[in-house]
């Protein structure tokens, strides 16, 4: 066996680590839309309260998917950086867990 050849080491029984990953993913999202339904609900009463207009309202409840738009240009420079076999290795790798 070549030094460089990578060794994959696979548990002998399942883990049950992806479904807590889902789990995970899956309270995430639905915090985030609990999040989203209640500033929109609550969007009248904040804008007399802090005195927004409507145009600021939008920007707060836009602030949601910032993060989401933000991370998606470093995702594509990562995926279409360096060799096809590299990017397939380590999304092969996230995958794994």
């Amino acid at each position: 066996m070549s030094s460089s050849a990578e060794i994959l080491v696979r548990p002998t029984g399942r883990t049950g680590v992806r479904w807590r990953i889902l789990a995970l993913i899956f309270a995430a999202s639905f915090v985030a839309y609990l999040l989203r339904t209640n500033m929109s609900v609550a969007g009248e009463r904040m804008m007399g309260e802090l005195g927004l207009t409507q145009v600021q309202l939008g920007a707060v409840l836009a602030a949601f998917a910032w993060g989401y738009a933000a991370s998606q240009f470093p995702s594509g420079v990562w995926g279409g950086r360096g060799p096809k076999s590299a990017v397939r290795s380590r999304t092969r790798r996230v995958r794994r867990v």
